[in-house]
C-alpha cells in the first residue's frame, strides 16, 4: 500500500514540476514508467503489461494530439486496448520483442501510421488493433518465425493503403472484418495452418485479384470475399464443404470457379452474381466446375452454367499452341474455353515499344526496346502458347527479361540474347526442362532468383564477364550441369544458387565474390528434407577468399586457383612476414606479437590447452590479466561489462562524449567502457534504464556487440553470412543476433562444440575466459 502511495505521489509530483511544453509522464501501476517529451516522443519503460483502457482513458490521453513517436521498451508484454487510439499525429512506433499481445483498439485511427513491425513473440492481434489507419501501408511480420496465432475482428479494417501483407506460418484465425475495406490490398497468402476466416474478412478488398485457401480452412463464411472486383482466380481447399451466402458475390472478374467434391452446401448467390437496379443479376460467362451434386443442383437453380469437373479428365483436343480444346461440345470443365483459330505467326504487345512473334515453327521472337516487365506465374502474353516454343530470339534493344517471361516452356531448346540485356529476372527461364545451354552476354549484370531452376537438361552455361550477382536459387536442380566457372567480378552467390547441379563436381570462384549464400553449391536437398554434400566436390579459389572460408566450413575440398606458395609465413599464427609481398592472402600481415617470449604466469594454463594460443596472444596483446598473479580462471565467465572494456581497449580506449544513462554503473573500472560501448552503437541496455554490467554476456551477445564493433569501429564489411543449420541447436539462436552469429562463424571468429550427437553453437551459453581470449586473438590476426 505505502507502495502505491509513493507512486501516486511521485507521478503527481512529475506532472506537477514539469510543464506541459517539455515534458511529462508518470507511473502505470508500480513497475511501468511513461513519459512524453517536448518533441512529441512518448516512452513507455518497465517490465509488465499495459493494461486496458476505455477509449479516450489512457494516462497521455491529454498529450495523444502532441505525440508523434512511441517507443515502448523491452520488458513490456502486452499493450492494453485503446492505449494508443486516436493519436492521429503518431508517426512511428517501436515495439519490444518481449510483446506477447496487442490489445483491442490499440492504434485504432491512428491516421498518420505509415508502418509497424510486428515482433515475433506476439500471439494475438486484437480487435480493432489497427482498424481506420488510413495511411498504414507497411506491416512486416516474419513468415516462419513469428508467433502469431490469431488476427481479431476489424483488425485492419479500413486500412487503405495496405497493399500487401505476409501472415505467418503459424496463423490460425483471421476474424470477421479483419481487412474489410484495405481496397489497395492486391496481394496476400494464406497460410496452411489457418482454420477459421471470420465473416466480411476480404470484404471489399478492391484490388485483391487472387486467392488460394489452404485444405485447413473448410468454411467460407458469408460475404467473406463480397465485393472483391479485381479477383480474377480462387483455388479453393480440397475440403472445403461449405460456402457462405454472397461469399463471392460481386467478385466481377471471377469468371471461372471450381468448387471441389467436398463442399455440401452453397449460400445464395454465393459466386456468379452481383447487384444492380434492385436484383441480382449474373456475371456475364461466368461457369462453374464441380463434381459435387449438391454444389450443381443449387448453383443450377440460380441459372448458373455448370460444367463436370473431373481432374483425372485428359482432354484429346487440346491445341497445341493456346491449349484450349478444339472440341466445341467438349462437357468438361478444363475445356469450358475454346480454341479460336490460328494464323501464323502469332503475334501481341508487351508493351507500347516491345512486340513478339510466334511462328508455327515454334520461333518466338521478342523485339523492340526497353525491359520486358515482369508477369504473374501466367502472365507472359505467350504463355498459353508455351508448349509449342522451341526457340527464343531476344532482339537488340531489350534492356531486361522480366519474372516468369517464358517459365514452363518446356520444349524450350535453345535461347539467344542480346548484348544490351542487363538483367534476368525472377524464374525467367523456370523449368524449361528442354534448354541445354546458355550464353549469358557481357552486358548482364544479374541473374535473378531461380533465374534457371529445374532447367533439368541445361549443361553448359557461360557465364558474361559483366556478371556481378547471381541470386538465390538462379540453378537450383539443374543436374545435368557440368563443372563450370565463375567470372573475374562477380561479388555474390546468393543461397542455393547452385543446389542440387549433381554433375557439376566442381566450380571455381573468383576472389570478387564476397557474399556467398548457405549451401549455394556442393550440396543436394534430399527427399527426406536433409543437405547432402555432392560426393568428391571440388572448390577451385583463392586463399583467404570467401570461397575457401566457405568451403572450409562445409567440409569441402578447396584447391587454391592462384599458384602462389608464400615464403614469408609466421610459423605461430601463418600469416605473411612479408611487408611488400603482394599477394592476396598475403595482405593480413603480422603484427610481431607472435614471436614474442611469453613466461606464462598461470597455473591453470598449460601449452596442451587448446585455448593456449588465445590466452597467450591476449595477454601479449594487453586485453586480458588474469583473476590473480598465478591464475586465469579460463572457465569463468566473461561480463557483459568485460567485454566492452575489451573492445574500448582494441579502440585505443577513447574518451566518450558523455557517459551513459544507465542507473546500475557502479564501478568507475567499466564506466567509459559501457559509455563508450553505448554511444558507438555498440551495445543497448536491457530496459528499465539498466545495462546490467556483472551480468554473464552469453555467446549471441559477444557476436553482435564484435559485429558492430566491426562495422562501426573498423569500419569492416558485415554483411557475409553462412547458414545455421549445420549446427543441432540453430533454433535457439535469438531473431535479434542471428545475423550476428552467423557473420561470426562465416568469419571463423565462433566455432560449433561437439555434444555428443552434432555440433552446437551454444548461443545463450555464456562465454568463457578462454573462448574470449580465443575469439580476440582470431579478430585482432583477422585485422
Amino acid at each position: 500500500m505505502k507502495k502505491i502511495i509513493c507512486s501516486i505521489i511521485i507521478a503527481s509530483i512529475l506532472l506537477a514540476v514539469m510543464p506541459l511544453s517539455a515534458s511529462a509522464g508518470g507511473y502505470i501501476g508500480s513497475g511501468i514508467i511513461w513519459m512524453i517529451d517536448s518533441n512529441g516522443v512518448l516512452t513507455i519503460t518497465g517490465e509488465g503489461e499495459i493494461p486496458n483502457y476505455e477509449p479516450g482513458s489512457a494516462p497521455w490521453n491529454g498529450f495523444r494530439t502532441e505525440i508523434k513517436e512511441l517507443r515502448i521498451s523491452d520488458g513490456i508484454t502486452a499493450t492494453g486496448g485503446y492505449a494508443f487510439s486516436d493519436c492521429r499525429n503518431l508517426l512511428s512506433v517501436t515495439l519490444p520483442e518481449s510483446l506477447v499481445s496487442i490489445g483491442d483498439g490499440v492504434f485504432l485511427r491512428c491516421y498518420s501510421l505509415k508502418s509497424i513491425s510486428i515482433p515475433n513473440a506476439v500471439v494475438t492481434i486484437g480487435n480493432e488493433a489497427f482498424s481506420d489507419c488510413w495511411q498504414l501501408s507497411t506491416v512486416s511480420i516474419s513468415r516462419w518465425n513469428s508467433s502469431l496465432v490469431s488476427i481479431g475482428d476489424s483488425a485492419f479494417s479500413l486500412c487503405t493503403s495496405l497493399t500487401n501483407m505476409t501472415l505467418p506460418s503459424k496463423l490460425e484465425i483471421i476474424g470477421e472484418s479483419a481487412f474489410r475495406s484495405c481496397i489497395r490490398l492486391d496481394g496476400i497468402i494464406l497460410p496452411d495452418n489457418l482454420c477459421t476466416i471470420g465473416r466480411f474478412a476480404f470484404e471489399s478488398c478492391t484490388s485483391l485479384q487472387s486467392i488460394e485457401l489452404p485444405y485447413s480452412v473448410t468454411t467460407i463464411p458469408d460475404f467473406a470475399f463480397f465485393d472483391c472486383k479485381s479477383l480474377s482466380e480462387v483455388h479453393l481447399g480440397r475440403y472445403t464443404r461449405e460456402i457462405g451466402r454472397e461469399a463471392f458475390m460481386w467478385c466481377e472478374s471471377l469468371t471461372r470457379l471450381r468448387v471441389p467434391q467436398s463442399t455440401e452446401s452453397v449460400g445464395s448467390h454465393a459466386f456468379g452474381f452481383y447487384y444492380a437496379d434492385g436484383e441480382y443479376r449474373l456475371i456475364d460467362d461466368f461457369i462453374l466446375g464441380t463434381a459435387s451434386e449438391s454444389v450443381r443442383a443449387a448453383a443450377e437453380s440460380e441459372g448458373i452454367t455448370v460444367l463436370y469437373d473431373d481432374p483425372d479428365h485428359v482432354c484429346e483436343s487440346i491445341c497445341l499452341f493456346c491449349r484450349r480444346c478444339l472440341n466445341t461440345y467438349c462437357p468438361y470443365f478444363n475445356c469450358a474455353d475454346k480454341c479460336p483459330g490460328h494464323n501464323f505467326p502469332i503475334t501481341g504487345t508487351v508493351s507500347d515499344s516491345i512486340t513478339w512473334s510466334l511462328s508455327e515453327a515454334g520461333e518466338l521472337f521478342v523485339s523492340g526496346s526497353g525491359d520486358i516487365p515482369d508477369f504473374d506465374y501466367t502472365g507472359a502474353p505467350w504463355y498459353i502458347s508455351r508448349d509449342a516454343v522451341k526457340s527464343v530470339w531476344i532482339g537488340d534493344g531489350i534492356t531486361s527479361v522480366g519474372a516468369y517471361s517464358f517459365a514452363d516452356a518446356e520444349n524450350l531448346a535453345e535461347i539467344h540474347l542480346t548484348d544490351s540485356l542487363m538483367s534476368i529476372g525472377f524464374k525467367a527461364f523456370f523449368g524449361c526442362t528442354s534448354l541445354l545451354s546458355a550464353g549469358i552476354p557481357y552486358s548482364v549484370s544479374e541473374i535473378g532468383r531461380m533465374a534457371f531452376a529445374e532447367c533439368i537438361s541445361l549443361q553448359r552455361v557461360k557465364f558474361s564477364e559483366g556478371l556481378i550477382s547471381i541470386g538465390a536459387y538462379a540453378f537450383y536442380n539443374c543436374q545435368s550441369l557440368v563443372p563450370f566457372e565463375l567470372p573475374t567480378g562477380l561479388t555474390t552467390i546468393g543461397n542455393a544458387a547452385f543446389e542440387g547441379c549433381v554433375s557439376a563436381l566442381s566450380i571455381s570462384v573468383p576472389d570478387s565474390t564476397i557474399t556467398i549464400g548457405h549451401h549455394a553449391f556442393g550440396f543436394t536437398y534430399t527427399e527426406d528434407r536433409h543437405y547432402e554434400q555432392i560426393p568428391d566436390f571440388t572448390v577451385f579459389c583463392g586463399f583467404g577468399s570467401a570461397a575457401m572460408h566457405y568451403a572450409e566450413f562445409h567440409g569441402l575440398t578447396a584447391v587454391r586457383n592462384d599458384g602462389h606458395t608464400c615464403q614469408s609465413q609466421c610459423p605461430v599464427c601463418s600469416r605473411c612476414l612479408n611487408p611488400d609481398c603482394i599477394y592476396p592472402e598475403c595482405l593480413s600481415k603480422c603484427d610481431g606479437v607472435c614471436t614474442l617470449p611469453f613466461d606464462n604466469p598461470y597455473t591453470d594454463v598449460s601449452e596442451e590447452d587448446w585455448f593456449y594460443d588465445g590466452v597467450r596472444y591476449a595477454s601479449l596483446k594487453g586485453l586480458f590479466n588474469g583473476v590473480s598473479d598465478d591464475k586465469f580462471d579460463p572457465q569463468g565467465n566473461v561480463t557483459r561489462a568485460q567485454l566492452v572494456t575489451i573492445l574500448w581497449r582494441l579502440a585505443g580506449s577513447p574518451k566518450p562524449a558523455k557517459l551513459a544513462p544507465f542507473s546500475d554503473l557502479s564501478s568507475d573500472w567499466y564506466v567509459e567502457a559501457v559509455s563508450f560501448a553505448y554511444e558507438r552503437g555498440i551495445a543497448d541496455g536491457v530496459g528499465g534504464g539498466r545495462f546490467k554490467p556483472d551480468d554473464p554476456v552469453t555467446r549471441e551477445q559477444a557476436a553482435l556487440f564484435i559485429m558492430r564493433y566491426s562495422e562501426k569501429i573498423d569500419r569492416q564489411d558485415t554483411s557475409v553470412r553462412v547458414s545455421l543449420s549445420f549446427f543441432a541447436d540453430a533454433d535457439n539462436v535469438s531473431a535479434y543476433a542471428y545475423d550476428a552469429v552467423s557473420w561470426a562463424v562465416a568469419c571463423g571468429i565462433i566455432s560449433g562444440m561437439q555434444n555428443g550427437e552434432g555440433i552446437d553453437i551454444s548461443p545463450q551459453g555464456n562465454m568463457t575466459r578462454a573462448q574470449a581470449s580465443t575469439v580476440f586473438t582470431r579478430i585482432l590476426r583477422m585485422k
